[in-house]
């Protein structure tokens, strides 16, 4: 296992023939023979990578050099000669800490070869493991060097000494782990030729975990999360028929652990909200706790027009919106059942596009289903204006819909346009409260209704309030080290991006100007989807994950990664990139500086334009 770099070639049609030792350049007598780019592991543009190209002699050994050159920051690179060969010709990348890397390739006047290889790194990282109370060396203790996009693995011998070789320079992170023993986590921020890393390991904490129910039964089938927290290490498994579960290599110095129970009939943690505090002194402690057994709800779901079953339909449990709520989804026929719910009083909200929202009650009693019947009403559409107080139109104003029959699950927003226009769709018929809150953080909080033919006015007041801070990320400034978890893929970590182009898109189904703005990114997309240099990242800040499920299929074309919900990190980028209003367009160069802000229409084409300008590499 290594870590490569990525090369990929295409290779011009041109005609004349190559002239031996002829360096590149872009005079006029010269032509363009061979271009290509050379990206790393994470697909960010690999600088300072020398390519030559020689003849091949007869017996398969290089011969003269024909030209060279050497990959831009873009990770790009052009061979310019001014005759083509008719031999066969020898391309080699090297770079200093890499493997170097010999390809064979047959010009032709008609074919245009394409090559994908990976460089592998020669770098190693050494290193002993040794008992820290005893000091004598640790054998057989498993070694795992992660780099992010790759993985290698190792053992120490008898000696406690292990080697990790082929490795490419750049930061990673040491696991060590070895029975009777805690997990040790090592960050290093650049391997380095010969580097070298010794590492001492404490004595394990075991921790047993035990679950009960109400009466004190033990309760099997519990998936238990265990979170130490100041190593960012979680560990998770299920108990067996005892309640029990049994979590070994616990470090020893991890003194508060978070813990996090799930269950499909019990009510389950919506976070990480019990803690287990082990004893000091001992290696091994046993904890218990007791979750309480929950109900369920069912139903069908049914059209008020027609009285047709209503496929679809989100089914949410609970007086506020939150990502762990406990949910179901209609079937074909309109059914739905939502386990897990907490027994008492349960408010259920029902959504879905082209209906207004409905909302009721239903008591639920532990370990019954309770049923709830639903008819979704036509939609109705609040069209707004947003003025200051003097008169004047006021854009990037955020509406959110804040209680609705007493509860905050109906989620509905909107962002006023440049005329200060806005657009609620799918709303209720009956009133509910909103807040609105301007670029300057002021804020109002007013009820609406739909009321066909009227336009919702609202008044922000401008008198008197100062300008927000300049919480906004600006030109120059770092990308904020966070890490993206999208919907598909793995997750993105914004400094490991540089060598790439990167645009972030903070936007919102629920923000007509953001959806507005899709025909730019497009069109970006259509000219450098392509490139291993260049990608699109959007943020959406909307709550509910489906809604921009529903948002993609009708935009299929629409293929860049997208950051939705909690869990995936929008809030840590709302935060690290400044984000008030939306929509919100940041440029990032490679080297993962901020190069441009505040973008909105034909400037987002004409800022990526300038940045990929003379980059062509694919």
């Amino acid at each position: 296992m290594y870590l490569p770099f990525l090369v990929s070639i295409s290779v011009v049609t041109v005609l004349g023939a190559f002239a031996a030792e002829q360096e590149n350049d872009n005079s006029a007598d010269q032509v363009l023979v061979l271009e290509g780019q050379v990206t790393d592991a994470h697909g960010g543009g690999q600088s300072g990578v020398s390519v030559t190209v020689h003849a091949r002699n007869a017996d398969g050994s290089k011969g003269d050099v024909i030209a060279s050159a050497v990959t831009d920051e873009m990770g790009d690179f052009a061979i310019h000669a001014s005759q083509r060969p008719r031999c066969e010709i020898m391309v080699s990348f090297s770079k200093p800490n890499y493997a170097d890397l010999v390809r064979i390739l047959t010009l032709s006047d008609d074919e245009v070869p394409f090559l994908g290889e990976a460089l592998s790194g020669n770098l190693t990282l050494s290193g002993k493991v040794t008992d820290v109370l005893e000091g004598r060396p640790i054998a057989g203790a498993r070694v795992t060097l992660d780099f992010g996009p790759d993985r290698q693995r190792a053992a120490t011998g008898e000696d406690g000494q292990f080697v990790l070789t082929g490795l490419a320079p750049g930061p990673a992170e040491l696991i060590i782990e070895a029975d009777g023993y805690g997990r040790e986590k090592t960050d290093i921020p650049k391997v380095e030729a010969e580097s070298s890393r010794d590492v001492n390991l404490k004595p394990e904490r075991i921790v047993h975990v035990k679950v009960m129910d109400e009466s004190s039964k033990p309760v099997p089938d519990v998936v238990v999360e265990l979170l130490d927290q100041a190593r960012t290490d979680l560990r998770q498994d299920i108990t067996d028929a005892s309640g029990q579960v049994t979590f070994a290599g616990i470090h020893f110095d991890a003194y508060t652990l978070a813990v996090r129970l799930t269950h499909r009939e019990f009510v389950s943690s919506a976070s990480f909200d019990r803690q287990i505090a082990p004893p000091r002194t001992e290696r091994e402690s046993t904890h218990q706790f007791t979750i309480t057994r929950a109900g369920g709800i069912t139903g069908r779901i049914t059209s008020a027009k027609d009285s047709q079953p209503v496929q679809g339909a989100r089914v949410l449990v609970g007086e506020q919106y939150s990502d762990q709520a406990p949910r179901d989804y209609t079937d074909p026929d309109g059914r739905y059942t939502v386990h897990g719910v907490r027994p008492g009083l349960a408010t259920v909200t029902a959504h879905l596009s082209g209906y207004a929202p409905e909302l009721k009650t239903v008591e639920v009693k532990a370990g019954e289903s309770s049923t709830l019947d639903l008819v979704l009403e036509p939609p109705q559409t609040i069209e707004g204006i947003v003025t200051s107080d003097k008169g004047q139109p006021l854009s990037d104003v955020e509406i959110v819909a804040t209680a609705w029959r007493g509860k905050g699950t109906l989620g509905l927003r909107a962002m006023s346009n440049k005329e200060g226009r806005f657009r609620i769709d799918n709303a209720p018929a009956d009133s509910f409260e909103v807040m609105a809150t301007g670029p300057n953080r002021q804020t109002i909080t007013l009820p609406i209704q739909a009321k066909p033919g009227e336009t919702v006015a609202i008044k922000l007041p401008t008198e008197g309030v100062k300008p927000k801070d300049k919480g906004l990320l600006q030109v120059g400034d770092d990308a904020p080290a966070i890490t993206l978890r999208p919907l598909s893929g793995e997750p993105i970590n914004l400094t490991e991006l540089k060598g790439k182009t990167v645009l972030v898109d903070f936007w919102a189904t629920w923000c007509l100007p953001c959806v507005q703005e899709l025909r730019h990114f497009l069109a970006i997309q259509e000219r450098y989807g392509a490139r291993k240099d260049f990608m699109i990242i959007a943020i959406s800040r909307d709550h509910d994950v489906e809604v921009v499920r529903e948002h993609l299929q009708r935009h299929p074309q629409v293929v860049w990664p997208q950051i939705v919900g909690p869990a995936s990190g929008v809030p840590q980028a709302v935060e690290s990139f400044g984000v008030s209003a939306l929509p919100e367009v940041f440029l990032i160069g490679p080297d993962g500086k901020v190069i441009a802000n505040k973008l909105r229409g034909e400037r987002i084409e004409q800022a990526v334009d300038e940045a990929m300008k003379g980059h062509t590499g694919g």
